[in-house]
């Protein structure tokens, strides 16, 4: 299969949506938005799945720039949402999708 070339805001875009795109992971964030000092003990417990598994979650989240690990106090490492991340994917999701609206509503036949 080639390699589609993306421009790097679209293949930001892509990166981010597929680590999204796991509904596990998606539900990792949900719980880190509501517990933002999360362990990932913390985590397991919430999920009817191991801790390995927790953990290469974690993995992709944190490769795609989602989230990040920060020393607490105790000396544990809590995992955090990066919220200029998930802010700035947010607003090319807002912009892709009004450009592909734009260009669709002169392409596609209307519907009733």
């Amino acid at each position: 299969m080639k390699p589609i070339d993306l421009d790097r805001d679209a293949a930001e875009l892509v990166r981010i949506h597929a680590a999204l795109g796991n509904p596990t992971r998606f539900r990792i964030l949900e719980i880190l938005s509501r517990n933002p000092e999360s362990i990932v003990s913390d985590i397991v417990k919430e999920l009817p799945i191991a801790q390995s598994t927790v953990s290469q979650h974690l993995g992709v989240l944190r490769e795609a720039g989602l989230i990040y690990g920060e020393d607490t106090a105790s000396g544990g490492r809590c995992c955090r949402i990066d919220v200029n991340t998930l802010t700035a994917f947010a607003q090319q999701v807002v912009g892709w999708s009004h450009r592909m609206v734009a260009n669709a509503g002169c392409l596609a036949p209307k519907r009733d």
